[in-house]
């Protein structure tokens, strides 16, 4: 079909790696159309609740919360720019 994929490591709880990740996208594809945030992690891994650390937890929220954040504040400027 004539479609193309790249796949990149990053930790989007990291501003940084994602802005680069998203440089690379728009040095490869020229555009961003679509972003899918569909990352996401429980660092308790089957740890009960009253085991659990705040450490986890702060984790979670950096991957889940501010992860997802990340990932659209890199992208929605060009999809805004673009219409």
């Amino acid at each position: 079909m004539g479609r193309k994929a790249i796949a990149l490591k990053v930790d989007i709880a990291n501003y940084s790696e994602v802005d680069e990740m998203v440089k690379t996208a728009l040095k490869e594809f020229g555009k961003i159309d679509v972003l899918v945030n569909n990352d996401g992690v429980s660092a308790a891994g089957g740890v009960s609740f009253l085991n659990s650390t705040q450490e986890m937890w702060e984790r979670d929220f950096a991957v889940n919360l501010f992860g997802t954040m990340n990932c659209a504040k890199a992208v929605v400027p060009g999809m805004v720019s673009r219409k």
